[in-house]
């Protein structure tokens, strides 16, 4: 997630990289743990940014959209003792302390 967004925001000129970020976007909001590491790492400001420098291309418009709309809805967790969410958690660190609504709130503002 942060090697996207990073790549994102180097290339924010790129306008085929960043509808490609903004499809990853899409599927990395689909999972609970993974939402949280995309707030926390700015991907609601890297997505809004794409947005505003890309405002004439479909898929970079269209995309972030649904990002942020799976980032709003409820997802199913992995277990908390699979390899999976084990590594993800290792990742995380204290990040799991804020809640998602503390971290939306606090990506608003900026």
């Amino acid at each position: 997630i942060a090697v996207m967004l990073d790549s994102m925001r180097r290339f924010s000129a790129d306008e085929v990289l960043q509808a490609m970020g903004c499809w990853s976007l899409v599927n990395i909001a689909l999972i609970q743990t993974q939402k949280t590491m995309l707030v926390k790492l700015g991907g609601i400001s890297v997505a809004a940014n794409a947005m505003m420098l890309h405002p004439y291309n479909a898929e970079v418009q269209f995309r972030p959209l649904f990002a942020l709309i799976n980032l709003v809805i409820p997802s199913d967790s992995l277990p908390e003792d699979s390899p999976e969410a084990q590594v993800m958690q290792e990742q995380l660190g204290d990040v799991n302390d804020a809640s998602e609504r503390d971290m939306l709130d606090e990506n608003v503002g900026q």
